[in-house]
């Protein structure tokens, strides 16, 4: 979108109000968008944010235009959360509605897993993922999933040789970031945490884990953090605890 620098005052003030009327205040194209791709939502909302201020400084507005053009936009960002939000719940619905479903396919042991797995959701966990997604969450962000438990704490020193009692499991912005981008909704690898649910739940999967192994690089040597390191300053390895 381009504007000539001979078009007549006001046709520019005009097109933004245009602008925001037909894109962010379309609530249903909003909402139909955010059901067929939340990325591609997110990624229009980050860009029409900006789109305005640019075509506002490309010439000089009068103070009650740019008074009606803010409560414009302030309307209008303010339905892209709700709808961001309303789509956060719907999807929680779903989920509730597969579980019900669950109840006849399943056996009773089968179920109270389940049940225990769809339950343990941190939803604190959660709705970081989702502000990151959303974008609204940039700052450095340390999370503490769950104390390492004895089991983890002996299966780690059997592994590595060295004691992990007192640790804790925890997870940063990059570490989400990662597993958003590689995993999530649009993941370049897979879309296995789509859900952030599912996200949400690795303290169950540390605390009930199945196997667990040590990570290898390509040389077949173990495969270590660039960010993290242990308490004598070295490398953290990595381990792959599955479910």
């Amino acid at each position: 979108m381009r504007l000539q620098e001979d078009e007549p005052q006001g046709e520019a003030h005009e097109l933004v109000a245009d602008y925001v009327q037909n894109i962010y205040l379309d609530e249903r194209g909003i909402k139909e968008l955010i059901r067929a791709s939340r990325g591609a939502a997110n990624g229009l909302y980050e860009s029409v944010k900006k789109i305005g201020d640019k075509i506002l400084g490309m010439e000089p507005m009068p103070e009650s235009e740019m008074d009606e053009y803010q409560k414009l936009e302030k309307q209008a960002l303010d339905l892209w959360k709700k709808c961001f939000a309303e789509a956060r719940v719907n999807r929680g619905k779903t989920e509730a509605e597969e579980l019900s479903d669950a109840d006849t396919q399943y056996s009773l042991e089968q179920r109270a897993i389940i049940n225990a797995y769809k339950n343990s959701t941190d939803i604190e966990l959660k709705q970081t993922f989702e502000e990151y997604f959303d974008g609204s969450d940039k700052e450095f962000t340390r999370y503490t999933i769950s104390p390492v438990s004895q089991r983890q704490a002996d299966d780690a020193e059997r592994i590595l040789g060295k004691k992990y009692v007192g640790y804790k499991n925890s997870i940063n912005g990059n570490g989400i970031q990662h597993i958003i981008i590689r995993h999530g909704p649009n993941g370049k690898s897979d879309h296995s945490l789509a859900d952030f649910n599912d996200a949400a739940r690795m303290a169950y999967v540390l605390d009930h884990y199945d196997n667990v192994e040590l990570l290898k690089d390509e040389n077949g040597e173990a495969d270590v953090s660039k960010e993290f390191m242990t308490a004598d300053n070295t490398p953290a390895p990595k381990l792959k605890y599955a479910k």
